[in-house]
């Protein structure tokens, strides 16, 4: 250890390399360079990612000073938690986010708006980063949206009492250019949109009033206030796509089969006394053509969810007769209506010609259940299957 080259002697007298020195220059061994690490270039990429605002008020429209407070929330997190050598570049609004997704065939007891604000994240970073970027962005964001939760009800409590926060992408085919002018309309959608036929229908709905006193009918008025608040629930829960045009009563409804079908009024009852009166209705709506199969279903989601404030309403208005009475929904066949003299909307009502028969066919529908918050790599036993 005490060998020096410039010297060739030694710095320590009593070293065994002093006592025993070498006989001749020791041998230098060769350090190996270390390996270069690779080099990337530096890219700037943008990305695409939304913040989806669930459960909003009916009816609220974003504003700037809301969108405002989303870019600027978006830009201080990303900032602050963004892991190197990840830096941001800037936060911009990506533009009007056209939908095009149906809205749920059934939903809760009430209707809750969904908003999304795209935005264009630009990062700088190493080129070998740039396809994992966007997935440090989205778990940013994720981690901290309680804090967006809680500044969007400080700003206005009313519209985001109920939101619920998350984060996805969209294609920038989706978007329209924002002119960032609240006055002026946003550019046309590059994707034509095709033009849909609009068409009303009618569909035939029944009130069943179970376990009644036998040659129970209903009045005129307690039927116009029962009219009355369907047609209010129909406007205030109806599928968005669809406009109540009106809510009447056709006339008499004939139940049964062949020679032994009764009437549900008291003055047409044949063969035996009931304890069942059936109200029909006709609830009339606007509409695309494409949802005209499913007009009903929706009509009937309503009343299903809504059963309990109707089933208020028979008890505050005929509470003696009615305590006890159970109350279901249907349909029925407008064949079976006998005219009725007693309308209370004021229009004839008249018979309609019998539809033939319609043809019957068996067909297959595959549906899904989806299990959330279960164990990783759980699997379903056939036992609970």
């Amino acid at each position: 250890q005490c060998w020096s080259e410039l010297y060739w002697s030694c710095f320590h007298v009593l070293s065994s390399e002093c006592l025993n020195p070498p006989t001749g220059k020791p041998t230098v061994r060769t350090t190996q360079p270390p390996t270069p690490e690779p080099t990337f270039a530096t890219e700037i990429t943008e990305h695409s990612v939304k913040l989806e605002l669930e459960n909003v008020t009916p009816g609220y429209t974003l504003t700037l000073e809301t969108r405002a407070i989303i870019i600027r929330f978006a830009k201080e997190v990303i900032e602050e938690y963004l892991e190197e050598p990840l830096e941001l570049v800037e936060v911009t609004f990506g533009g009007y986010l056209v939908d095009r997704r149906l809205s749920p065939m059934f939903r809760r007891r009430r209707r809750l708006d969904n908003l999304s604000v795209p935005l264009l994240i630009a990062i700088k970073g190493p080129s070998n980063l740039s396809d994992y970027a966007l997935i440090y962005i989205m778990e940013v964001l994720q981690d901290r949206m309680s804090s967006l939760t809680s500044e969007l009800k400080n700003h206005d409590y009313d519209a985001f009492k109920d939101v619920e926060l998350s984060t996805g992408t969209y294609s920038a085919s989706d978007v329209m250019k924002d002119t960032d002018e609240p006055t002026k309309k946003p550019s046309p959608s590059p994707i034509p949109v095709p033009k849909t036929k609009m068409e009303a229908t009618v569909h035939p709905i029944k009130l069943q009033f179970k376990n009644v006193p036998a040659g129970y009918r209903i009045s005129i008025e307690n039927r116009a206030s029962i009219i009355r608040f369907v047609k209010a629930l129909m406007e205030d829960f109806l599928d968005e796509r669809l406009d109540l045009i009106e809510v009447s009563y056709p006339g008499i409804l004939v139940e049964g089969d062949g020679k032994n079908r009764h009437l549900s009024s008291s003055r047409h009852q044949r063969m035996r006394r009931l304890d069942t009166h059936s109200l029909p209705l006709l609830v009339k709506v606007w509409g695309p053509a494409t949802l005209s199969n499913f007009a009903l279903v929706y009509i009937m989601e309503v009343l299903e969810d809504n059963m309990q404030g109707i089933a208020e309403l028979l008890r505050s208005l005929d509470s003696d007769i009615l305590i006890d009475a159970g109350l279901s929904t249907g349909t029925y066949d407008l064949a079976d209506i006998v005219l009725s003299t007693n309308n209370p909307t004021g229009r004839p009502t008249i018979r309609p010609t019998p539809k033939p028969t319609p043809k019957m066919e068996e067909t297959v529908h595959p549906i899904l259940l989806i299990f959330n918050s279960v164990p990783t790599r759980y699997h379903l036993s056939a036992e609970a299957r």
